[in-house]
């Protein structure tokens, strides 16, 4: 088996620098690497392929499609097994963008790519960052021959919050992030499995071996989401990585994040859709701006999608009220997905009403 090693940058391949910042150090994913081999057997190959060195906050279209494409090329090659996966190393502010645009492009490949972050630099204590390679790598194993997710393939996320157990996430299921936290969470707690060491909760243990510490052979165990399904209906955008295309004309696609007093922009016939973000229980102050903002959307054809609605629970009025200005709800899906998708949408033709109301990439829980 081997595990390819694609490295963007980030927290988690950066250090301190000579001004007391914290920077990219080319050096620091390497680190990552022998900190793992220093604590752990390890029992598959390494290859590393350095696509870029940044921080996440200035993530663009530009490093996303370079990123793409290496993904893409190392697919295409021939020398990938049905046990081979690929870890990306990244950073947490725009973890969730990323993921979502290569789940969408990658959800077909037939192995897993595993997108790994650190909260804080890897000289840190703090830092959650090996243990998150750490189950990218457990999670991988169980992807191979014989393991419990024996040929699954696409994109995830592995991630350890403060306090919590380590976590694999589907890639296009993340949530928007919280305030002051470097924490990862699936929307609808839709995550794929979690991990514990050296004990047994109450979830059913479906897998159970020695782990590869040798100190205190302590054990692994997996616990799989009960809840984790893939909607039957989910469908593949079977995008080209090499002719894939993301313009960089953000004003394609209007996004609105409500608060109380709110007042709605102006649309002009270049806005291609509108992604409308929404309070916790999915609902929006229906006002007359609104009525006015959505009527001048229908006169220049320019749909309007809002998440946050989980049609598991009972409806407000005011979601039916809304629903009667022609805004489309979209159930059950992670805003930062809904953007990426329109994002891809927009740029390589696809059209906006299909991609948006049917699952793509398991992206609806």
């Amino acid at each position: 088996m081997t595990i390819y090693h694609l490295f963007t940058g980030g927290t988690i391949g950066s250090r301190i620098n000579t001004d007391g910042q914290i920077s990219p150090d080319e050096n620091s994913p390497y680190r990552l690497l022998e900190m793992y081999k220093k604590q752990f057997t390890v029992d598959f190959n390494i290859e590393c392929i350095p696509v870029y060195e940044i921080l996440s906050e200035n993530l663009d279209a530009e490093h996303l499609l370079k990123l793409i494409r290496a993904v893409g090329e190392l697919l295409a090659s021939q020398k990938l097994s049905e046990n081979d996966g690929i870890i990306i190393t990244h950073g947490t502010d725009t973890l969730q963008y990323t993921a979502a645009i290569l789940g969408y492009v990658f959800s077909s490949a037939k192995i897993p790519i595993v997108l790994v972050s650190s909260d804080f630099i890897l000289d840190d204590e703090r830092a959650n960052g090996m243990d998150n390679y750490r189950y990218a790598v457990e999670f991988i194993k169980n992807t191979g021959k014989g393991g419990y997710f024996e040929g699954m393939g696409g994109v995830f996320v592995s991630y350890c919050n403060k306090g919590g157990s380590p976590t694999v996430h589907l890639a296009t299921r993340l949530a928007l992030p919280v305030e002051y936290s470097g924490d990862v969470s699936s929307v609808c707690d839709s995550y794929v499995c979690r991990f514990s060491v050296g004990y047994s909760t109450s979830y059913e243990d479906v897998y159970d071996r020695k782990t590869i510490v040798p100190a205190d052979s302590a054990k692994t165990f997996m616990h799989i989401n009960p809840s984790y399904s893939i909607s039957p209906g989910n469908r593949s955008f079977n995008l080209n990585p090499k002719t894939l295309k993301l313009t960089d004309k953000t004003d394609y696609i209007l996004r609105i994040r409500p608060y109380p007093g709110f007042k709605y922009p102006a649309l002009s016939e270049d806005v291609k859709a509108v992604l409308h973000e929404s309070y916790h229980s999915g609902t929006i102050c229906i006002s007359d701006d609104l009525r006015a903002f959505a009527e001048k959307a229908r006169s220049l054809n320019i749909p309007i999608f809002l998440t946050g609605l989980d049609c598991r629970e009972s409806e407000y009025e005011t979601v039916e009220q809304y629903r009667k200005l022609d805004i489309i709800p979209v159930h059950n899906s992670a805003a930062i997905a809904l953007y990426c998708k329109l994002w891809l949408a927009v740029s390589n033709g696809i059209d906006i009403a299909e991609a948006c109301t049917h699952s793509y990439a398991g992206d609806w829980v």
